[in-house]
């Protein structure tokens, strides 16, 4: 669960980057997106979200090619989402996905299909086939 609640946290200023730059275009395509989603009190990047093009049609924004990097407070990689795509209703303030989604960190691998992000209830749901592979270096670290 607390990798779940993780990410809550790492999606919802993914969501919020998406609406920002989908508000500011309009409908038109943006490529090749990268934006600061959040820093630290060091001023080091937080979070950061790459997107392949970013379009905004009336209350639907769509991202696709969506790559969001989590960093540590001195500057290192911490966690990396991938998606193919996911859309963002702002009236609903809920982002969904039909597509493949992959989250890693460290020597554990979230994937599955669709996922749901609920902005009111603050609650991500992975749709279908979720799977949890931890690496064998975390298997041993229990045991």
């Amino acid at each position: 669960m607390k990798i779940l609640n993780r990410w809550v946290l790492f999606l919802f200023p993914v969501l919020v980057a998406i609406l920002m730059v989908g508000g500011a275009v309009g409908q038109d395509i943006v490529k090749g997106v990268r934006y600061a989603l959040d820093y630290y009190a060091n001023g080091q990047t937080k979070t950061q979200l790459f997107a392949g093009t970013v379009e905004s049609v009336g209350n639907v924004v769509k991202a696709r090619d969506v790559r969001v990097e989590c960093y540590t407070v001195d500057g290192k990689l911490d966690v990396v989402i991938l998606a193919k795509e996911c859309e963002y209703t702002k009236v609903d303030m809920l982002v969904t996905s039909e597509s493949e989604v992959k989250m890693v960190k460290d020597n554990i691998i979230i994937t599955g299909t669709g996922f749901k992000w609920d902005g009111k209830e603050q609650k991500v749901d992975i749709l279908s086939r979720a799977k949890v592979v931890f690496s064998r270096k975390v298997v041993k670290k229990r045991k």
